[in-house]
């Protein structure tokens, strides 16, 4: 009987830290070098002339830019995104015109100048 209440034990400590230090990389977020961070702004530029073309691969690259772009502002401001539906809650409350650059790119897709306008703000 002892034995198994220690391997109980056992089995429960080691989820116990487990889960504690799960939860803990959880919270912390993506971290970026200045270096990282310039990358990805030239990244972005070169994305939003690919996507000025208009043709085909164009359109993916401004849909794959818009994608991205949500992501990386929070890790431009060392936060953690947790999705898309927490993150435009979180815009919402915190930083309603970033949230409005990015209803106006989602509505009207073929402007790339809006694209722009919203890569500008968030990579400042």
């Amino acid at each position: 009987m002892h034995v198994r209440w220690y391997r109980y034990y056992r089995k429960r400590k080691f989820w116990y830290k487990a889960i504690k230090k799960l939860s803990v990389a959880i919270k912390l977020p993506e971290s970026i070098t200045p270096d990282e961070f310039s990358v990805r702004k030239v990244w972005y530029q070169k994305m939003l002339a690919r996507a000025s073309t208009r043709d085909l691969e164009g359109k993916y690259r401004q849909i794959w830019a818009i994608n991205t772009i949500l992501e990386d502002y929070f890790v431009f401001r060392k936060l953690r995104c947790q999705g898309p539906k927490k993150a435009f809650q979180y815009l919402e409350i915190h930083d309603p015109e970033t949230l409005a650059l990015f209803d106006e790119v989602l509505s009207n897709i073929n402007n790339v100048d809006i694209l722009e306008k919203l890569i500008k703000k968030i990579t400042q």
